[in-house]
């Protein structure tokens, strides 16, 4: 999972993970993500 700054993606990972299901998230979320080189696609917003 990913989010802006990794703490609520944090959260949603931990939830799942309690309840069974196998869930990451990305340290540093998507900022951690661009800050280590990794490319980033963008869409329409919703």
């Amino acid at each position: 999972m990913i989010c802006a700054s990794g703490n609520r993606s944090l959260r949603a990972a931990e939830h799942l993970a309690a309840r069974g299901v196998d869930a990451l998230s990305v340290t540093g979320g998507t900022a951690g993500w661009a800050r280590t080189g990794r490319p980033l696609a963008g869409g329409s917003p919703a």
